[in-house]
């Protein structure tokens, strides 16, 4: 008689205990983010502060003069958070106009994040799976990545990460994402670079490229 008035607790406990290992699943990667700022909390390690950066036609002409010194001889060059956007707004656009609007981005020490505004009703239909019923018409996007130079002439801006509001997608969609809004699943999207660019590093105030290997 007692295990059958326990049976209906367990039932529920089970369910709850599935509930929390999926969304632990889910959002793995925004758990992972959690614990490294914990960790940099408790060992008191320096985290560096992000900057913002906006596109706009001055930022983006100063930015190719600024690569084009690569080419004149110059070591390296660095390009501010204001730049740098413009660069990305340059390669992105063509996905993203239309779709996304108000873009702008965030430097982090080795990584570019990518903030939009998302017309929900112009992405592709089932590209988000079920959560693409919760979202509203416009919504905020988060995109980040890494940059590297893929090959000579030509840096990439890897996706590692993609969120819509709050809710962030599984790493393992990302491809499928990738392949339905720029025909290609590895992630990358190419940066036009001078052939001289051989390495890059992101910090939170400009990213700077070498025309020395790492």
């Amino acid at each position: 008689m007692k295990g059958c008035l326990l049976a209906p607790f367990r039932l529920v406990g089970c369910l709850a205990l599935v509930l929390i290992l999926l969304a632990a699943w889910l959002y793995r990667d925004r758990l992972d983010d959690w614990g490294r700022q914990l960790w940099h909390r408790a060992t008191n390690a320096p985290v560096a502060v992000a900057q913002n950066g906006t596109p706009g036609p001055k930022a983006l002409a100063e930015g190719r003069r600024k690569l084009a010194l690569l080419k004149a001889g110059a070591d390296s060059v660095t390009l501010s958070p204001d730049e740098t956007a413009s660069l990305l707004d340059d390669v992105l656009g063509p996905y993203m106009r239309g779709t996304f609007d108000s873009i702008r981005i965030e430097l982090h020490e080795g990584a570019v994040q990518v903030n939009a505004r998302a017309n929900t009703g112009r992405l592709p239909a089932g590209l988000l799976g079920p959560l693409g019923l919760a979202l509203r018409d416009h919504e905020p996007v988060t995109a980040e990545g890494t940059l590297s130079i893929a090959s000579p002439g030509r840096g990439a801006w890897h996706l590692t990460a993609l969120s819509f509001r709050d809710f962030p997608l599984p790493s393992e969609v990302l491809p499928r994402v990738m392949l339905k809004a720029t025909g290609d699943s590895t992630r990358a999207v190419p940066l036009p670079l001078p052939t001289e660019a051989r390495s890059v590093a992101v910090h939170g105030d400009g990213v700077t490229f070498y025309t020395r290997a790492p």
